[in-house]
């Protein structure tokens, strides 16, 4: 117990390494402006007070005492002529005026654009104490999550294993496989959670590795799509591939209905073009994009999962891809429950849950699309949703190539 506390004194003690640099670095800037901003504002309106008051004052001042000099020379009309001639050298009350605004703009130009300088500096660090303390306290919420989560993972693994051999064993009751099943189902579940959990602390630290490579992004689609066939199956849904373009303009492949067969799955019959139909297309090359295949593969299984488990009994899901000439779309239809209009801009959010979540397997936890959302912005693509309620649901993503 004490080399717990020990340990977990030291671990504490430890700054984050990159823990959320990224989101304060942005804040930090942002408050930074803000300030500046606001101090500008404010010695801009003061400089014009002093330019404009200053500038009336110092006319009127030259102008009464040019006036009274001029009565003065009228009144002694038997002045030399040097006298005269320099009078007439004279500078006017405007000359006098423009010659003091000019060195007095100077002046201000100088003060202000120092006073505003020093305000970003000091704007800079005033930002930084005023975060401080906010980081702190999200990087102890962070670090107790990601040291959670860790060690989460080592009892649900053990619990798995011991009710997957115990499944397998031919000796148990035949009444206590639907209890073994029905727990394991609930592991799986909670290790689900927790591999997000890490994902997204991870993602926000800054320590989640992409290995971006070129991909062939056509059959990463089309491995997802034949393996969540027996997912699809089993909740009785209908997978299938819509009119697709593949090679761009130059040759357009359009899937045939001789490419569509029925498969046997699990537990009914699902109509969809196999993995062996695709790769039979006349399909001259592939998608090529650069990115990490195993994130890709999370994001549309996330997507897949969502479409099957909110389908109606008996719905279908479409699959489309359409090579672009910048970027590659990915179209995912399912005509299942739908999302409220005023919901969708919420649905990326992190531990969101529809108010219309009335699907059969609607039990996730709402990091799906939170995730899938991180990995399609690190692939500097797009993704978008629309839907209809009760009746469909479209995941767009664009992805550049």
């Amino acid at each position: 117990m004490a080399d717990y506390k020990k340990n977990n004194k030291i671990r504490l003690s430890k700054k984050p390494e990159k823990m959320g640099s990224n989101i304060f670095v942005k804040a930090r800037w942002k408050l930074t402006i803000f300030y500046t901003l606001f101090i500008s504002v404010l010695v801009i309106l003061f400089s014009f007070m002093i330019y404009f008051g200053y500038l009336y004052y110092l006319r009127g001042d030259f102008e009464n005492e040019l006036a009274g000099e001029n009565h003065g020379n009228n009144s002694q009309p038997n002045e030399s002529e040097n006298q005269g001639n320099i009078s007439q050298l004279s500078l006017t009350p405007r000359e006098i005026s423009e010659n003091a605004s000019r060195r007095l703009g100077n002046i201000i130009l100088i003060a202000d654009g120092g006073i505003i300088a020093v305000s970003a500096f000091l704007g800079y660090a005033l930002a930084g104490f005023t975060l401080k303390p906010i980081q702190n306290n999200q990087d102890v919420q962070r670090r107790f999550m990601s040291d959670a989560s860790h060690e989460l993972r080592t009892p649900l693994s053990i619990m798995k294993t011991g009710i997957e051999v115990e499944l397998r064993n031919p000796e148990n009751p035949l009444e206590c496989k639907p209890i073994l099943s029905s727990n394991l189902e609930e592991i799986n579940r909670m290790s689900d959670l927790v591999e997000n959990l890490l994902f997204i602390l991870r993602a926000d630290s800054g320590n989640e590795e992409f290995k971006f490579e070129t991909l062939d992004l056509y059959q990463i689609i089309s491995t997802v799509f034949q393996n969540m066939k027996p997912y699809a199956a089993e909740r009785k849904v209908t997978l299938d591939v819509k009119n697709q373009n593949i090679s761009g303009a130059s040759a357009e492949i359009v899937k045939s209905e001789e490419t569509v067969k029925t498969s046997k799955t699990l537990k009914g019959t699902v109509t969809a073009a196999t993995m062996q139909d695709i790769e039979k297309a006349e399909t001259p090359t592939g998608i090529f994009v650069t990115g990490d295949s195993n994130k890709l593969k999370q994001a549309f299984y996330n997507i897949l999962k969502n479409a099957i488990d909110y389908s109606k009994p008996s719905g279908k899901i479409q699959l489309g891809i359409l090579k672009q000439p910048k970027t590659v779309q990915i179209e995912i239809t399912d005509e299942g429950t739908g999302i409220p209009k005023e919901e969708i801009p919420f649905v990326f959010e992190r531990f969101y849950r529809s108010s219309n979540n009335s699907g059969l397997y609607s039990d996730g936890s709402g990091l799906g699309l939170a995730i899938t959302k991180e990995i399609i912005n690190k692939h500097k693509g797009e993704i978008k949703i629309e839907s209809s309620l009760g009746n469909w649901t479209k995941v767009t993503i664009n992805l550049p190539y």
